[in-house]
């Protein structure tokens, strides 16, 4: 008996195979971006003071280190969608022809037989598998959407350092240079003195290194504001940072604060710490997905269609179903790694919450010190401050010799830089509560994707 058997197959060529890619194994090309055609030149600087705002969105919008949260969005959000998607069916066609021959001695009987077969077999998903891999990829959206709000929030709390750093500069400046005036006024008077045969050499430089000791404290607070105003231009993409003009918001003194309150919204609005949960979340769901997929089901169905024609035709369809059954990986080693993995985030996202709590409660008691320090500087000094302004404008000035006039008038400059100092250190404070919080208004609101 011989039998001859031919079957045919489906092929899918994918487009592309012709030939390996003469680019791997090289690294990309370096390019230059002041060399592109048509580059962007750098953004004009208002002329109108740019508000805090203003320059976080800005600074937003201009930055580069949030393209690979938003590519780590994107990703999330396509792999979610293909974790929807079914495995391909398959279809089967054979065909066979066989011959038969039987000797009896005295002739010889030939019977020829031919066989049509079609076979559609289908791979049904797994619902409790499936479900549990729609949820993980939920939650992996919406981890990627906090590690790109907590990038947001990183740069927004960076300008807000910057507008404060800008701002203290700025201040200490101008007092710095009224500083340098009195001592240069009274290196000219006691110059002037010396002329008259009054003085000395000696008091006369010592004047004058009173006086360039104020001109280069003066100098150094000024290059200090530049940096600052040049890191400030590099975040909102302008090329000079002493162009810009900035206006600075009011630093408010709220009532009493609530200790659980601020930490409620810090547990309710920190990006960083929904980050830690939402990586916890996914591991969760990972582990719901390996026990899941211990669940007996069917590893196919299949339906097929057979006819063969051997002088009288036969036909017939058939129904096949297959089924795993995980015997040995009821327990296996998947399951062991998703519980350690989520016990591991669990920890991550118990530490996070814990020192979330620590820096809000640091934050809230370093503001209520600031401020009982404003208070108590604002009604023990101020009204002197206010005397000695208008013993100065007043007659009594007159009064007193050329070295006890300067004298008084750096001795009120000094009392106002230690005033602002007492302001300074509220801010910051109050800044520090602020990030520790996250804040509205440091977190830009989430538009659409």
């Amino acid at each position: 008996m011989m039998r001859l058997k031919v079957s045919a197959c489906l092929l899918l060529l994918a487009a592309g195979c012709a030939g390996p890619d003469p680019q791997v194994g090289h690294r990309p090309e370096n390019r230059d971006a002041n060399a592109v055609p048509g580059a962007v030149p750098s953004p004009q600087v208002p002329e109108t003071p740019i508000t805090i705002e203003e320059a976080i969105s800005r600074a937003l919008s201009e930055s580069a280190r949030l393209d690979p949260y938003r590519a780590g969005l994107h990703i999330a959000r396509e792999e979610k969608g293909a974790a929807r998607d079914l495995e391909d069916p398959q279809i089967r066609l054979a065909y066979g022809e066989s011959t038969r021959t039987e000797d009896r001695g005295f002739e010889t009987d030939q019977e020829r037989r031919r066989r049509y077969r079609g076979v559609l077999r289908i791979y049904p998903p797994n619902p409790w598998v499936r479900n549990a891999v729609s949820h993980g990829g939920d939650a992996r959206i919406q981890l990627a959407t906090a590690n790109l709000r907590a990038a947001e929030h990183e740069i927004a709390v960076h300008v807000h350092w910057l507008f404060h750093e800008i701002l203290q500069r700025r201040r200490e400046r101008t007092l710095l240079e009224d500083i340098a005036k009195v001592r240069n006024d009274q290196f000219s008077q006691t110059e002037e003195i010396l002329s008259r045969g009054a003085g000395t050499a000696s008091d006369v430089l010592m004047a004058r290194i009173d006086a360039l000791d104020a001109r280069m404290d003066t100098e150094e607070a000024l290059r200090d504001e530049h940096r600052a105003m040049t890191d400030l231009a590099t975040y909102l993409g302008f090329e000079q940072g002493n162009e810009i003009k900035l206006a600075f918001p009011p630093i408010p003194l709220p009532g009493e604060l609530d200790l659980a309150m601020l930490t409620t919204r810090a547990f309710e609005q920190r990006p960083d710490l929904a980050a830690v949960e939402w990586r916890a979340e996914t591991a969760r769901w990972d582990l719901t997905a390996a026990r899941r997929i211990s669940v007996p089901w069917f590893a196919h169905l299949q339906g097929a269609y057979t006819e063969e024609r051997n002088g009288v035709d036969e036909d017939g369809w058939s129904v096949q179903a297959a089924i795993d059954l995980p015997v040995f990986s009821v327990s296996g080693s998947d399951i062991g790694i998703a519980t350690a993995e989520l016990e591991q985030f669990q920890a991550y996202a118990d530490q996070a919450r814990a020192q979330v709590r620590l820096e809000v409660r640091q934050s809230l008691a370093r503001l209520r010190l600031a401020r009982a320090e404003l208070e108590r500087y604002r009604q023990e000094t101020s009204p002197v401050l206010d005397q000695l302004n208008a013993d100065l404008a007043s007659e009594v000035s007159t009064t007193l010799s050329p070295d006890d006039r300067a004298d008084l008038r750096e001795g009120i400059l000094k009392a106002e830089r230690l005033r602002m100092a007492s302001d300074l250190a509220y801010e910051r404070a109050w800044l520090e509560l602020q990030i520790a919080t996250a804040s509205d208004w440091l977190i830009r609101p989430p538009g659409p994707e």
